[in-house]
């Protein structure tokens, strides 16, 4: 949690949380990279403007395959995934209650209703 994913050698963001790919060195000899990444989440309490204006496009521009912003305030997710060209093209703004699916994880899902 909160550690540095490496984009480039001038991009390192910290999110909030990242579910990454096994790697059997547990990231020990590198940090992880947007490659390594099968879900990398972002949780705004202040911060929705800098999550989706400027960090949500950097993820993109460097193909995370899925970016959540849980914006506490307004009790919602902001569901990013399908980076293609830089850009998201698949995004949506759903309640927090219910149950989410990772396309990265066939078969695997989240209750999101235990946020709150």
């Amino acid at each position: 949690m909160q550690g540095p994913l490496r984009l480039s050698a001038y991009n390192e963001p910290v999110p909030d949380l990242v579910l990454l790919k096994p790697r059997i060195d547990f990231y020990e000899s590198a940090r992880p990279s947007a490659e390594d990444s099968l879900l990398v989440i972002e949780v705004s309490a202040s911060s929705l403007a800098i999550d989706v204006r400027i960090k949500a496009p950097l993820y993109a521009a460097y193909a995370v395959q899925e970016l959540w912003v849980v914006d506490l305030p307004s009790k919602s997710l902001r569901r990013f995934a399908i980076a293609q060209n830089g850009l998201w093209t698949d995004m949506s703004v759903l309640p927090v209650a219910g149950v989410m699916s990772l396309p990265s994880l066939p078969g695997l899902t989240v209750d999101l209703t235990s946020i709150w």
